[in-house]
Formats: C-alpha cells, structure tokens, sequence
C-alpha cells in the first residue's frame, strides 16, 4: 500500500509504528517480568517505578458510562485484568463507572487513593476534574495515567487514541466524496468532553481548507445513537439541502433513523460507524458512500497493559511521547495510539489513507462481526509483539 499522504506523521508517532515494527516476540507477561528500577519519562506522570513486577494492585475510573461502546471498552479492561490476575502480575484490581459526574468521579478517586494502589488509570469527566484528581493522587505518592479521553494534565501521562487524527483523517475522506463543496451536517460526541474538543478542533483545521463545503449545522450526539436521532430531528425540518454527514463513533444507525422518520432521503454520503448494526445496515444499502473508522474498545485495555509493563520496569522507546492533544504545551505528556483500521466497501486505501492504518472491505469486517451483538464495535488492539516494541 503506498498512496500519497494528505495527513502526514510526526516524527513521534513514525517512531511509534517503527518500534511495533521492530517488536520481539516475547509476549506481554514475559516482558513485565523485565525487573529494573528505571523510570519512564512522562513529563513528571508516573514517578519512580519499582523493583516489582507482581501483585500489584490496580484501579481504574471511567468517568462516562453512557453508550455500548464504553461497556465494551471496560469489558476488554476487565478481561485484560483477570487474565493477568490469573498470572499473578496483578493482585487486586477495582474498576468504577461514573455517570459523566465529575463529583462521583473524585469521590471514587478518593476511595482508590485510601486503598493504596500502585497505580490509578482514569477517563476523566473535565479537564477540570481531571486536574483535581491528579492533584490528590500525585499527592498521595501514587502514578497516574489518563486513558481512553485525554486531558491536559502534566503530572499524568495520557495514554489514549490520537483523537485528532482519528476524526481528521474521516473529514479528509468526505471532502474528497464531495470534491470540496456542498452543505454537510456534523453530529459530534459529548460535550466538554477531551477526545470530542481535540476532535472538533482537527476538523475545523481540515474543513478550513475546503472553502466550498459549509457546516448548516453541528449538534451532539453524546455518542449515543438514540441522541443523535432525537438531535438531528429538528435540524432536517430546518434545512432542506444536506449533502454529506460528518459524525463520529456509534452513532450513524441513529442519524439514519432520524431521516428516514423525517420522510428524507439520506445524503449518499456520510461518515459511517464500526458497529456491527451499521456494516449490517450498510451491506443493505449499496448506494451509501460511507466509511467506518474504529475507535477500538481495546483503547483502554491497551492502556493498562502499557501500564503494567512501566510499572514492572520498562520504559517507553525514545521520542515515543508527544505533547498533550489539548494543551501542546504540555511536553513529553501523551502516547497516542493512531487509527489502525478503516472499513470501506472495496477495501482499498486513498490519499487520506495514514500509514498507520489497515483498510479492510465491507465484506472483510461483516465477516469480523458475524455472530455478535449488534452493539458489538469492530476492535483493532495492539498484538503484543507491537506493545512490547514500544518498550526498553
């Protein structure tokens, strides 16, 4: 695969794929067991690692519970967790859920930190919220990460999806559907939320170069197809020209659902979902110009499992850590995980097509999906031969 690149690497994430490239085959157990009293640099994030590389102690908040995609995410957390409790790397593991409240949230973090465990990962609900976590854990003497959304935060390293250019590289492709030009609708995710700021804001700058296309309209759909539909209804009775459709995750099922019950024929072109509802729907519907790009529910299992090894001793490859998605000021702050899979109807790539990313066919990820849930999003983890290439 060698098309031309419209979204360029940085030089960070080149080495990012280069280390996964160059990874052994010791599998992920084996290397936490690596010993050492190294420390990672994470911009003052974790601290000083141990001697140990058993029994520790683990836990983690998700501070957003509200759709499918976050039960799954947790789910493939709560797997990861066992299986290494069953090798004995883990001792004792919590994972709480907050309902999007920042007050649930610390509470939870406070109950964590009286427990004394070695590490604390969390999704926070606010950049504010996440700053007054870190705060008290980093008081206590305790490492903390920032997994699944990210947050400018420089005493927790954020291991998390790159956000910007997971959505930028969906709004490339559906400029290039219209040739530049044309009215769109844009569904974003959950308000204030930090994968959705970083997200908005990597659209704005590749929209900024398509004078031709206009946004007539942007509500949120909270990542949740049954708010998308109820927040999309009053935007079809108010304007009778869309083009195209910009969304994100989950939510494609519910947008579809809001036009058809407005009696409106869909756009031939819309950014689509990794659900396996959507390629089900989307094999019946061979004039639907779309694209799935998962934001796998691996992210945050990835994350503990990247954790795990810091914590026994390793340290991340040089040049591996990038500036804060929301705050680049904040150096050395976040390992982005960049988009690894894309779902088009033929399966072959294009100019918005990053190196980091496997396309596969429809056909290819309905394959993928048989058999499950229609909740079920389509995954694309880390192998452990790639995580243990970005560690030393």
């Amino acid at each position: 695969m060698d098309p031309s690149r419209v979204l360029s690497s940085s030089l960070s994430r080149r080495r990012f794929l280069g280390s996964m490239a160059a990874a052994g085959t010791a599998g992920l157990l084996s290397a936490c067991g690596g010993g050492g009293k190294s420390t990672t640099s994470t911009g003052g994030a974790a601290g000083p690692s141990s001697s140990k590389t058993s029994g520790f102690k683990i836990a983690v908040e998700d501070g957003y519970t509200g759709n499918t995609w976050r039960t799954q995410t947790n789910a493939n957390i709560e797997q990861v967790a066992e299986q290494l409790q069953q090798q004995g790397v883990i001792s004792d593991f919590q994972l709480l859920t907050s309902p999007n409240d920042a007050n649930t949230q610390l509470t939870h973090i406070q109950s964590m930190i009286a427990s004394k465990p070695d590490a604390i990962l969390f999704a926070p609900v606010t950049n504010a919220s996440a700053q007054t976590a870190v705060t008290r854990i980093k008081a206590a003497g305790i490492p903390a990460y920032i997994i699944v959304d990210p947050a400018p935060t420089p005493n927790a390293m954020n291991i998390v999806g790159g956000d910007s250019s997971w959505w930028a590289i969906q709004a490339e492709w559906l400029a290039q559907q219209i040739n530049g030009k044309g009215k769109i609708l844009m569904v974003t995710g959950l308000p204030g939320n930090g994968s959705d700021i970083v997200r908005q804001a990597s659209v704005k700058k590749v929209l900024a170069k398509y004078p031709g296309i206009e946004v007539v309209a942007s509500v949120p759909g909270n990542w949740d197809p049954g708010v998308a539909r109820t927040a999309v209804a009053p935007v079809l009775a108010t304007n009778p020209q869309i083009d195209a459709i910009l969304t994100q995750d989950i939510m494609a099922t519910g947008i579809i659902q809001a036009f058809k019950a407005a009696n409106r024929p869909l756009p031939k072109v819309m950014t689509g979902d990794y659900t396996a509802a959507f390629l089900n729907l989307w094999k019946t519907m061979p004039e639907l110009n779309t694209i799935g790009v998962p934001y796998t529910p691996t992210v945050g299992a990835d994350a503990l499992r990247i954790v795990i090894q810091l914590l026994g001793g390793k340290k991340l490859k040089d040049n591996l850590l990038e500036p804060n998605e929301i705050d680049a000021n904040i150096k050395d702050n976040a390992l982005l995980m960049p988009p690894a899979l894309a779902v088009t109807r033929d399966g072959k790539p294009g100019s918005w097509t990053p190196s980091t990313m496997q396309v596969i066919s429809l056909d290819e990820a309905v394959k993928r999906v048989e058999g499950k849930p229609e909740t079920f999003a389509l995954e694309a983890p880390l192998t452990e031969e790639s995580l243990n290439g970005l560690l030393q």
